[in-house]
């Protein structure tokens, strides 16, 4: 089948615009928006600090969100980790086979941690990046990348973490 050589101007039916982690209805009604079923999650998620939410999205969006992800996603919490969890209960329901998302190394601690820990209770860390320089019209930043998938799919194959295989992630 290949690769296009020219632009896709069709409209493609797998491709969605929306919010990814909330859905608020002509009602009012809160939900979650179910993501397609997928044989990997690939994502860059937007970055945007647990402190700078509330002021960046408004009160009654970080309300509904924190009410939708209670017990999931610690308040606070970069906003990354809501794609974090929303990827890993996908994972968890079998909507998808494994997951590699992209985040800042503050995913690493603080409440963010939760996130990942909840990640490793519920599915196996395969593969990760813990600090990756990333370069992008003059921006530096260093992030780490997550890529997790159903403990099932593993073959009993040791994590590679930097590049390195080892025990335990």
């Amino acid at each position: 089948m290949g690769w296009p050589d020219e632009p896709i101007l069709r409209k493609l039916d797998n491709i969605r615009e929306g919010d990814a982690i909330l859905s608020i209805g002509p009602d009012g009604k809160v939900s979650e928006p179910e993501w397609p079923e997928a044989d990997f999650i690939v994502g860059n998620p937007p970055f945007l600090g647990g402190n700078m939410i509330r002021q960046e999205l408004g009160d009654e969006y970080v309300d509904a969100l924190f009410r939708l992800y209670e017990d999931r996603v610690p308040h606070f919490a970069d906003l990354v980790c809501y794609w974090f969890e929303k990827a890993r209960a996908t994972l968890e329901v079998e909507r998808a086979s494994r997951v590699g998302l992209l985040a800042t190394q503050g995913i690493r601690g603080g409440v963010n941690r939760a996130v990942l820990d909840r990640i490793q209770d519920s599915a196996h860390i395969f593969n990760a990046w813990s600090d990756k320089p990333w370069i992008l019209d003059g921006a530096a930043v260093h992030v780490s990348i997550v890529c997790f998938e159903d403990p099932a799919n593993n073959g009993n194959k040791p994590p590679i973490l930097d590049g390195v295989a080892v025990h335990h992630i």
